[in-house]
């Protein structure tokens, strides 16, 4: 009994730390992604772009040897 109440303990404080983590990413990522969000429309008007495609799942079927990738564009605007 002592040791279920123990491990019920355990649980329980496993869970409040993975949503205080998660909660603690949330809160530090949000500013990041904003700012990023931001430099790609930068980017994106002032170069007269219809589309840039986030390409980080690599599901795009075709990529013309012309498509421009903007990345540096980016990491330019974000002064990194």
């Amino acid at each position: 009994r002592k040791l279920a109440r123990l491990y019920q303990n355990i649980e329980e404080f496993a869970v409040s730390a993975d949503n205080a983590l998660k909660k603690k990413q949330q809160e530090l990522l949000v500013p990041i992604m904003t700012k990023l969000d931001e430099a790609i429309k930068q980017v994106g008007e002032q170069n007269g772009f219809t589309y840039i495609i986030d390409n980080t799942a690599g599901i795009i079927a075709y990529k013309s040897s012309a498509a421009i990738d903007v990345s540096s564009m980016v990491r330019k605007v974000l002064g990194i």
